[in-house]
């Protein structure tokens, strides 16, 4: 079996945990494989992997392990330092998207019914968010005609507006794309 092959069969496996929602199960499994985080394919691996578990955290209440994965998953995919094409691309989205976690999550924390404190990205601000609404339904996904699928803002309190909302971030990348970076 090529290496490629085993690594299809890890990711499958490492699937298979996720969408029957076993985060930890499909972590664990990753590390048990000995993934090598100097090796650039499973750094990328790696970096991919953590962003799927920081989304599944995001839409299961788990805000806060959504943007420690998230952020840990970026760090990796940065690593690889992609300066263009599909990776750097969705390099790009998944940094818009925990920004955009982060602000909203700010802005939970500083608004009231009646009073917003003004918050910055300051140690105290991030200590001000607490336990980050866990449990709470804050976000959800929306179809967008033009783009593919946002991540919508949707606290309990209402906006007077549209509510804020992000593009879910999307690879669309082939074979050849791995290749390219010397991925076999």
């Amino acid at each position: 079996m090529t290496i490629l092959m085993e690594r299809i069969v890890a990711l499958k496996q490492q699937l298979l945990f996720l969408t029957r929602g076993n985060t930890t199960g499909a972590m664990t499994f990753l590390n048990l494989c000995g993934l090598n985080q100097k090796n650039p394919p499973e750094l990328f691996t790696m970096g991919i992997l953590q962003c799927a578990v920081g989304f599944h955290h995001l839409f299961n209440q788990n805000h806060k392990g959504a943007m420690m994965e998230l952020g840990e998953g970026l760090c990796k995919l940065r690593r690889m330092d992609f300066e263009s094409g599909p990776f750097h691309q969705f390099e790009q989205e998944i940094s818009a998207a925990l920004d955009f976690i982060y602000h909203t999550q700010i802005e939970l924390a500083a608004c009231g019914d009646d009073l917003c404190v003004a918050m910055y990205q300051s140690e105290r601000s991030y200590q001000l968010l607490g336990a980050y609404a866990a449990g709470q339904h804050l976000y959800r996904l929306e179809k967008n005609p033009s783009d593919g699928t946002d991540i919508v803002f949707c606290p309990r309190s209402s906006y007077s507006g549209e509510p804020p909302k992000v593009k879910l971030p999307t690879l669309n990348a082939a074979e050849d794309h791995l290749m390219a970076y010397g991925f076999k």
